[in-house]
């Protein structure tokens, strides 16, 4: 069974070759649109004397421009489910019980990577923002503290004293809360778990004996 980390290089690379075949598609499309565009100004005495970007914003418009965008399309959608499924691969590997079972953080003398943002705003619209941004920042910063991970805010940015492949281990780390664990942190802050997850089911706390105080509920 590869290790953490080689599975997180197997992702990384998966992306590059992503973000270079996609590079090299787009160069291959826009050299065939250009062909189509020169063409038009060959054929169009109206369009001579434009320049070819103008005439390629037309080439869009022509049958051969719509029947070439439609194919590298369908090209590229296909091609990005195949990746996508191949990274998917992946994580379900990274968070197997067996791969983690020696997972470390890779930790770092100062907190200087970034880990996530904090956006002050993003709560306004429930008259209570500011108590949903800290209770947020509350909750992370105890998880961090758990796992001995130092941290610092600059700004809305959280800061971590972990390396990339450290931050991405924090997905998949055996000691991460359980959704149980989560919601009642929530409730227990005093703010409604739906407000950061609105799809989180209305029975969930009657489901896994929790009441709204971030308290077990007591068996009858």
């Amino acid at each position: 069974m590869p290790t953490f980390d080689q599975l997180y290089t197997d992702l990384q690379t998966s992306s590059e070759q992503k973000r270079e075949w996609q590079t090299r598609t787009e160069a291959a499309y826009n050299a065939e649109l250009d062909q189509i565009a020169e063409t038009l100004k060959r054929t169009d005495p109206k369009l001579k004397r434009k320049k070819l970007v103008a005439v390629k914003a037309m080439a869009h418009l022509t049958p051969e421009g719509r029947a070439l965008y439609a194919r590298v399309k369908a090209e590229i959608d296909l091609k990005l489910v195949e990746y996508r499924k191949a990274e998917e691969a992946i994580r379900h590997l990274m968070g197997r019980d067996d791969v983690q079972k020696d997972l470390g953080l890779h930790l770092i003398p100062e907190p200087t990577t970034t880990y996530r943002w904090f956006y002050a705003g993003a709560y306004r619209s429930t008259g209570s923002g500011d108590k949903y941004h800290l209770a947020d920042i509350d909750m992370e910063t105890e998880w961090l503290d758990s796992l001995g991970v130092r941290w610092r805010l600059d700004g809305e940015i959280m800061l971590v004293a972990l390396d990339l492949v450290g931050v991405e281990m924090l997905r998949y780390h055996p000691k991460s809360q359980s959704l149980r664990d989560w919601v009642k942190g929530c409730w227990r802050r005093g703010v409604n778990p739906r407000v950061y997850s609105p799809y989180l089911p209305h029975e969930f706390e009657q489901q896994n004996g929790l009441d709204y105080f971030g308290n077990d509920l007591k068996k009858a």
